[in-house]
């Protein structure tokens, strides 16, 4: 049977099901994140859960509404949703079934889409699929999103899962609905899969992603977008600007220039960047500060900075426009695209924050993993951020290669002290679906890789689950961010302070370095009263927990002196 006429089993099957009923409403639903067995409310509403809106499904919603004008959407995010209704009551017991059931009531959706972005939410998205078909079985459960486009075939073995769609779906999930309805041949399908007649998986492959200036802007009005900021937070906002303000994040490109191992963005939107017109990206903000009352932005393009002359087109709107308006770029930007006019103009904008990805500090690694750096460019462009004190520069490392020695390791702990960045955050290196390096620890490693209901999204690779291996690199970045920070150690307290009191104060109040190196701050600003009140407050955590007197031995802090010892 050929595709075609697989696409015409597929529609009657979905069509007698339905009892011959066109698609008149749709419900788009973002899979949480969420590990509910696990989530601590308290600490959670603490520290506002990092949720980001999804942009997928706004892009989806706004392209539907425009091609199919007749169509009812509605959009509900179940991770929004959820950190709302456990902060407000308390209680986490059937959150997310009961979530969905007010999303489905009185709504009655005919099609359902269900977006899984990332491999975590696969459990909580499978979850969703099975309680829509239990509400009502003729609804067509549809998943799409990152991990869906690489693990259709797993995801169409639950009989929930009526189809896939793969990568940018806006023009394919439109033309589906349209075919469904009838209104369209099937020769305008593609991008999809399902099960065919005889029970195998059928691919209508993706012809080509769409025009990203020409798509509609994202329909924040069927998100509650200037909520987020009450029950969530973005990027690095709470700690540069110290406000509780409604914020927001726009994506101005897709794909990236770089070829990086360990990415999914290529393979995932394609090889090439597909750009907006400043004047669009633009036209976004203006309706982000005055209809929503946005005064927060976070950037999630890839590849920012790929072209000078449109972020200084960018920036120089954003200068005439005056907007009390503070953004950042924490999805990363490259280091080589920096020069001084474009750092200048950045801050001169309102970009206060950077994340820039390293990933490691040996040439070979780099090398392996195709990152598009050497140490050279690092180390002149870190000089050069240093001129920039109100820029702050987050630095992205990476270890755990599955082809890393322990003195490759060795190399990245020391280039991130030395390159001396505000932050500086080692993750231990994870194979994402949809990367080439996910591939390579398959089949070269033989690494057994799951990405299951009951793991939630870890991989099972037996290096990763050594906590000695654990241990070296919580320790490094211990000493990276805290006792030798370049801000703690001078550069700037105030700025150092206010990280460490976030830590504190939002993410861990035991955290005994964070505690110990605040006590120093205030014993170096002559703060007797809080220099004592951390002091004992550090002593007291040490006191109880055998865990931070371990790390504190490997720090040199003495903990009976509160004090590090030198040599």
């Amino acid at each position: 049977m050929d595709l075609h006429q697989e696409l015409k089993f597929h529609r009657t099957r979905i069509v007698r099901n339905r009892g011959n009923r066109a698609v008149k409403k749709v419900l788009l639903l973002n899979a949480p994140v969420i590990k509910y067995n696990e989530f601590q409310i308290d600490n959670e509403k603490r520290t506002k859960n990092i949720s980001y809106p999804p942009l997928g499904l706004a892009y989806l919603g706004a392209v539907l509404r425009q091609e199919s004008p007749d169509i009812e959407i509605k959009i509900v995010d179940l991770n929004f949703e959820s950190l709302k209704v456990m902060f407000s009551t308390g209680k986490k017991d059937n959150v997310l079934e009961n979530c969905l059931q007010e999303a489905l009531r009185g709504f009655d959706p005919d099609l359902v889409g269900i977006s899984v972005v990332f491999s975590i939410a696969i459990g909580n998205g499978r979850k969703i699929a099975a309680k829509v078909k239990e509400y009502d079985p003729r609804i067509i459960v549809c998943f799409g999103g990152v991990h869906c486009t690489f693990e259709y075939k797993s995801i169409l073995s639950d009989p929930c899962a009526d189809v896939v769609f793969f990568h940018e779906a806006e023009n394919s999930f439109t033309h589906y609905i349209k075919f469904l309805n009838g209104e369209s041949r099937e020769d305008s399908v593609d991008g999809i899969g399902f099960l065919g007649e005889e029970g195998r998986v059928v691919e209508i492959p993706y012809q080509s992603f769409p025009d990203f200036d020409k798509l509609p802007l994202p329909a924040w009005d069927l998100l509650p977008t200037a909520d987020y900021h009450r029950y969530s937070q973005f990027s690095g906002v709470k700690n540069i600007q110290d406000k509780d303000v409604p914020t927001a994040i726009i994506q101005g490109e897709r794909g990236c220039s770089s070829r990086c191992a360990f990415c999914s963005v290529r393979n995932f939107n394609g090889k090439h960047i597909r750009a907006r017109s400043p004047e669009n990206i633009l036209k976004e903000i203006d309706l982000l500060y005055h209809d929503f009352g946005v005064r927060y932005i976070d950037f999630v393009d890839d590849d920012f900075s790929y072209d000078r002359r449109r972020v200084i087109a960018i920036c120089d709107a954003l200068i005439q426009r005056k907007y009390d308006l503070v953004w950042t770029l924490d999805n990363g930007i490259r280091l080589v695209t920096l020069n001084e006019e474009v750092i200048e103009k950045l801050l001169g904008a309102g970009c206060r924050l950077i994340s820039v990805g390293v990933e490691s500090g040996n040439a070979e690694i780099l090398r392996k993993i195709r990152k598009p750096l050497t140490l050279e460019i690092l180390y002149e462009k870190a000089a050069l951020l240093h001129k920039y004190p109100d820029l702050y520069v987050k630095g992205n490392f990476i270890v755990g290669f599955p082809f890393e020695s322990d003195e490759q390791m060795e190399d990245t702990f020391r280039v991130a002290r030395e390159v001396q960045f505000d932050q500086a955050a080692t993750s231990i290196y994870s194979p994402l679906v949809g990367t080439d390096a996910l591939s390579y620890s398959k089949d070269t490693e033989g690494m057994d890789i799951e990405f299951g209901n009951d793991n939630f999204g870890k991989t099972l690779i037996d290096r990763f689950n050594n906590q000695e291996f654990y241990n070296k690199v919580y320790i490094n970045n211990l000493r990276t961010n805290f006792i030798e920070n370049p801000n703690y150690k001078g550069r700037n307290l105030e700025r150092a302070l206010k990280d460490f009191l976030r830590v504190i104060n939002t993410n861990c109040p035991d955290h005994a370095v964070a505690v110990y190196c605040v006590s120093k701050i205030y014993e170096t600003l002559k703060d007797e009263r809080n220099q004592k009140k951390y002091s004992e407050r550090f002593k007291d955590i040490i006191k109880d927990s055998e865990n931070w007197r371990f790390y504190c031995r490997q720090l040199n802090i003495s903990y009976e002196s509160s004090s590090i010892k030198q040599g």
